[in-house]
């Protein structure tokens, strides 16, 4: 009985986790970005915590364009995150995964006006993005 008592505080807390996620992306199409951060970090720390690794590749992917488009300073530091999770994106071979760390990338090359680049990447997520519907390729 107490396994399942654990099991269900788990769930709760993966939904939450969740929903921190979803809270995060709506608040990027706000063009809330800081604020996305700071939902994307609690998330991410909760998929840690469960070894959810496509979770946290992707909170990972998102946190860096997050950072980036909150100030641009941070470009390299960004691009650094997101490589990172791009080595987590291909070890879970999950398409969805993979298309939210390539869309990263093109959004930032996209901003620094590298458009061959953005392109590359932009076409490459296209496609893949169907587990996650907030996040918007234009």
């Amino acid at each position: 009985m107490p396994k399942m008592h654990n099991d269900t505080i788990g769930r709760e807390t993966l939904e939450n986790a969740q929903k921190l996620l979803t809270e995060s992306l709506e608040l990027y199409n706000a063009e809330k970005y800081a604020d996305s951060v700071k939902k994307l970090s609690a998330a991410h720390k909760i998929f840690l915590a469960f070894k959810d690794i496509s979770k946290v590749s992707v909170c990972l992917s998102l946190t860096g364009l997050m950072k980036y488009l909150s100030k641009e300073e941070n470009y390299y530091k960004s691009l650094l995150l997101i490589e990172d999770s791009k080595f987590l994106a291909e070890s879970t071979a999950n398409k969805s995964v993979m298309a939210v760390n390539k869309f990263a990338f093109g959004q930032i090359y996209f901003s620094e006006n590298k458009y061959n680049e953005a392109l590359f990447y932009l076409a490459a997520a296209a496609d893949d993005m169907d587990d996650y519907p907030l996040i918007r390729i234009k």
